[in-house]
């Protein structure tokens, strides 16, 4: 069986148990996917729905109460709907996941919102229905997570409410001009079905422009790689990379020309020769020719700078024998090697990292010589008096 097909299967069994269901939705706010739990910013208030006009990651903060007094229940996913039949607001529902058929998909977060992540009661806390109920972390739910297993899913224990927080990104299957709703999976409808305050939602643009597809943001050795791509551009004149060590003070890094009109599939990259150590944040924005901007894409990567090699020689004048210390070195071996002055070889080894002392079977005449080290992205040269 595909993994559509069980997640078909899955969501008929939590429909056919849904009047079973303790677990009650009470309230959710949309935010912007521009930093971690404590600094990424809402896009509306508690309860409020939002327009979208681009395929930008978003996350969807969710509040949810167990009401029941024996069983703990285990939230696997979120579902979207685009109508209010005769029967239920979800009759027609999808199960969001990485199905490329679904408006909606789960995306990769920047900076916290890592899968499995705990949510805290954040200072913009939602508001809870029951007010005995105490707080227990939530979870993320992002691109790699599964609703299959039950190891995937997030506890909700009886008596608790917690704070959910879905990331995910509108596909090229959304319908524009229309709005979709979004609930819970295992979460119970009010019946008769109507349009309250528990089930988040939001309204996609009469017009949709299929531009973005994805911004990735990568480490390469002691560089980050920037690579983009659009479906079509509509009057573009140009792309801007920016970068922040908090995602909110940010330094301008490049800007890439864009395609102005075009129908087709284009793809972009760059690279940040010069990155921050540790974690930062990249942002793509796009500027049209009257100078209209939109940011399209925020991304985090993690970057441990490689510190440089230092290479010693000592003593040095020598008399008796030579040591090597080389430090902050990534590779596995150097070829050491002792020249004189006219370049004659007087002496090969291999060397690894820390300190060494060179196998020399007698020590050279004395005068000027010259010891090469060459390995992994090191080449120096270093001057040894012999005495």
């Amino acid at each position: 069986m595909n993994r559509k097909l069980l997640l078909l299967a899955l969501l008929l069994c939590f429909a056919g148990g849904a009047f079973s269901s303790t677990l009650v939705q009470t309230s959710w706010r949309w935010r912007n996917n521009n930093g971690d739990e404590a600094t990424a910013t809402f896009r509306a208030g508690e309860n409020i729905p939002i327009t979208i006009t681009d395929y930008s990651v978003i996350r969807l903060r969710i509040r949810v109460e167990n009401e029941g007094t024996a069983e703990q229940h285990l939230i696997s996913s979120l579902k979207y709907s685009t109508s209010n039949t005769s029967q239920g607001l979800f009759d027609d529902a999808s199960i969001i996941s990485d199905d490329n058929t679904n408006a909606f998909v789960y995306a990769n977060g920047s900076g916290a919102p890592l899968d499995y992540a705990p949510t805290s009661e954040i200072a913009s806390s939602l508001t809870k229905k029951n007010a005995s109920f105490t707080f227990a972390n939530g979870q993320y739910f992002s691109a790699v997570r599964s609703p299959l297993a039950d190891a995937e899913k997030a506890p909700v224990p009886v008596g608790k409410y917690t704070d959910l927080e879905f990331v995910i990104k509108p596909t090229a299957n959304v319908l524009p001009g229309t709005t979709y709703y979004f609930l819970i999976q295992n979460a119970k409808e009010s019946s008769p079905p109507t349009l309250n305050h528990n089930v988040a939602s939001l309204t996609t643009a009469a017009v949709l422009p299929v531009n973005f597809i994805a911004f990735d943001a990568k480490p390469e050795k002691n560089r980050i790689q920037l690579r983009w791509s659009t479906a079509s551009e509509r009057n573009n004149d140009r792309f801007e990379i920016s970068r922040s060590a908090d995602a909110k003070n940010w330094q301008y890094v490049a800007s890439e020309k864009g395609k102005g009109n075009s129908d087709v599939a284009s793809s972009y990259g760059l690279i940040d020769s010069k990155p921050l150590n540790g974690i930062s944040y990249y942002q793509l924005t796009q500027f049209d020719f009257d100078g209209t901007k939109k940011v399209l894409s925020t991304q985090a990567v993690n970057l441990a700078l490689d510190p440089s090699v230092q290479v010693q020689v000592f003593p040095n004048p020598v008399s008796k024998e030579i040591n090597v210390s080389v430090n902050n070195y990534l590779g596995t071996n150097i070829q050491a090697a002792l020249y004189a002055q006219d370049g004659k070889l007087i002496h090969k080894e291999q060397l690894g990292g820390g300190t060494q002392k060179l196998a020399l079977n007698t020590m050279p005449a004395a005068g000027v010589y010259v010891l090469k080290l060459v390995g992994s992205g090191l080449q120096v040269n270093k001057k040894i008096v012999i005495l």
